[in-house]
């Protein structure tokens, strides 16, 4: 009897040892495919929102690995706090766009404007070029046309977006006129060297060349099309 009930203690012993195994080892598999199913979804969520493309242009324009998984993996995000940590990088990448097409205009515009420098932000356009303008008699004799003098002195020009009109852009004529785009708007003009002038030259310069002028011709190099120039500076009218 001692026997039989040792053998059957041992047998109740084993079947609790496996009973509790069996309980450890189901949980264990449970997580495991509820972990290999979250992992997946990811995965896939970020191979179908970034090509290969994609993903070296964010490289190629500075943003860090983790910036771009965020950007990858966006689509995929499913709470509130997570699609915010997805709309910052893309509101960066607006941003680097916008101002990365800003310097590329402002490298054009420095190249076709007959200017020294040209400078844009977010609100205006500064052009630093030299102007000058014809003081003389009226007459239209030879003697007359003779003693007309030209005047020119150094002036930055600045044009606030907002409220700008781009006009008409001319082509010129050789050896005559230049070829230039008439802009309107809210302008200011600086002079600028204007004590290195004459009394009576700085007397003219400051009654012919307002420093709140309604509008101005912007000066193009030769070669440059014109009506290139304005339709660049369209973009930026408000």
């Amino acid at each position: 009897m001692a026997f039989l009930s040792k053998l059957q203690s041992q047998a109740q012993s084993s079947l609790l040892l496996k009973m509790s195994s069996k309980n450890i080892v189901l949980p264990m598999l449970a997580l495991s495919a509820v972990s290999i199913l979250s992992i997946f979804p990811n995965s896939i969520a970020l191979a179908n929102s970034c090509s290969k493309s994609d993903i070296d242009y964010y490289l190629q324009r500075g943003f860090t690995n983790a910036q771009v998984v965020q950007l990858c993996a966006g689509p995929a995000q499913t709470s509130g706090q997570q699609t915010q940590t997805y709309q910052a990088p893309a509101v960066q990448t607006q941003q680097y766009q916008q101002q990365n097409q800003a310097r590329e205009d402002e490298s054009y515009f420095n190249a076709a404007l007959n200017a020294e420098n040209v400078v844009i932000n977010n609100e205006i356009i500064s052009v630093l070029s030299e102007e000058c303008i014809k003081h003389g008699p009226d007459s239209g004799s030879q003697a007359a046309a003779d003693l007309i003098e030209k005047i020119c002195v150094g002036t930055k020009i600045n044009i606030n977006f907002s409220g700008m009109v781009v006009g008409k852009a001319s082509k010129g004529f050789f050896l005559v006129k230049d070829p230039s785009v008439n802009i309107k708007g809210n302008i200011q003009r600086d002079l600028i060297g204007l004590n290195q002038l004459r009394r009576q030259d700085r007397e003219i310069i400051t009654e012919k060349l307002s420093k709140s002028p309604t509008s101005v011709s912007l000066k193009i190099r030769r070669g440059i099309d014109p009506s290139n120039v304005a339709l660049r500076l369209r973009k930026y009218a408000k």
